[in-house]
């Protein structure tokens, strides 16, 4: 069982702490992986917050399968966010800011 399976596990049994340790320690990854997909910080940190509340709402499919990290990024396009809405043609679209 892998790290992340435990500490899935241990969130499922109740222990909340647990998924604390899951966030800590893919938030940094992601956070940057969305600031770079979307170009701003702002934008990045409600998609990233979204991310982890769904992450977490959902752990329980997340029981065998990839990576903890894998089921919260997937492709930047599918990524929501709750004010707002996304840039015109979505999140990397035409309209999207990028900063290279």
């Amino acid at each position: 069982m892998s790290d992340d399976d435990r500490l899935i596990e241990e969130t499922l049994a109740g222990q909340t702490a647990a998924f604390g340790e899951l966030v800590r320690k893919y938030q940094d990854r992601l956070f940057n992986t969305m600031v770079h997909a979307i170009g701003s910080p702002e934008d990045a940190l409600d998609v990233v917050q979204d991310a982890f509340v769904q992450a977490f709402i959902k752990l329980e499919s997340f029981r065998g399968r990839a990576l903890f990290i894998h089921g919260c990024t997937g492709s930047p396009s599918t990524c929501r966010r709750p004010i707002g809405g996304a840039p015109p043609g979505g999140i990397g679209g035409p309209g999207a800011r990028r900063r290279w």
